[in-house]
């Protein structure tokens, strides 16, 4: 599987191959979970020197959704969840974040604190090339 993570206002734009993952599927639901961890590099340098850091450790977990069309993958869609709160550590870092007492006190309460969606879809091979069913 194959991210590129944009447009952020924290993390540089960067891609992310996934070719070894622990998953696991449920055939009866079409679900899909695996966990995957990578690094992800900041934009700007975050705190001083010597604890200044330029990128997080990022172990997150997926949970997509399968859909088929002529017994083909057609799509893949769901969320991810932070899951040790690597972003939520990162953000108590930042001096000036509002919402941070909020965000504090739900996660002392059991909170994951951060998520968002998944999206893949099945792209057609250009001319000349291989598909991925060949």
């Amino acid at each position: 599987m194959h991210f590129e993570l944009s447009d952020s206002d924290v993390f540089k734009n960067q891609k992310i191959d996934i070719t070894a993952t622990a998953f696991s599927f449920d055939g009866a639901n079409r679900k899909l979970v695996y966990f995957y961890e990578t690094e992800l590099e900041l934009k700007k340098p975050i705190g001083r020197p010597p604890d200044q850091i330029t990128k997080i450790d990022f172990p997150f977990l997926g949970v997509l959704k399968i859909e088929f069309e002529n017994e083909k993958v057609s799509s893949m869609n769901g969320h991810w969840y932070d899951i040790n709160n690597g972003v939520y550590n990162l953000a108590r870092r930042m001096e000036t974040l509002a919402g941070l007492d909020e965000l504090r006190h739900a996660v002392e309460n059991g909170a994951v604190t951060f998520g968002g969606v998944l999206e893949f879809k099945r792209l057609i091979a250009l001319p000349g090339m291989a598909s991925a069913s060949n």
